[in-house]
C-alpha cells in the first residue's frame, strides 16, 4: 500500500464511514483535516474496492473500541507532570514500540486461532 491520495481524492461515503466510527466511539475531538482521518478513510475505500474483504461501520466500530482501550491505557502510563518535549517523546516512543507490540502480538494470535481452525479434531 503506497500512501493516501490527495485529501481532494478521498471517496465521500468513505469518509461518511469513518465519521460515523468517529461519532459511535465518541471521539469528537478529531479536527476534520487530520490527516489520520483522511488516511483511514483512504483505506476504507480500498477494503470496500474489489476483493473479499468490506469495512462496515460495524466491523470498524469494534477496531475503534479496542484502539480506544489501548490509547486510554498508552495515555494513562504517559508522565502528564513532563515538560512538554519530553511529553512528546513518551508519546512518540510509547505509540512506536506499543504498536509493535500489539501487533506481534496480534500476529501470534492469528498463528494460535489458525492452528486451532486448521488442525483435525481429535
Amino acid at each position: 500500500i503506497s500512501g493516501p491520495p490527495e485529501s481532494t481524492d478521498i471517496d465521500p461515503a468513505s469518509l461518511d464511514v469513518v465519521d460515523e466510527v468517529l461519532a459511535r466511539v465518541g471521539w469528537d475531538g478529531i479536527r476534520a483535516e487530520a490527516v489520520d482521518r483522511q488516511r483511514l478513510a483512504w483505506l476504507v475505500s480500498l477494503l470496500n474496492g474489489p476483493g473479499p474483504l468490506g469495512a462496515s461501520v460495524e466491523i470498524l466500530s469494534f477496531y475503534a473500541g479496542l484502539a480506544d482501550q489501548l490509547a486510554r491505557a498508552e495515555i494513562g502510563l504517559i508522565d502528564q507532570s513532563a515538560d512538554r518535549s519530553h511529553l512528546l517523546e513518551q508519546m512518540v516512543t510509547g505509540s512506536v514500540v506499543y504498536g509493535q507490540v500489539f501487533a506481534l502480538l496480534r500476529q501470534l494470535g492469528h498463528e494460535h486461532h489458525h492452528a486451532r481452525i486448521s488442525s483435525p479434531a481429535g
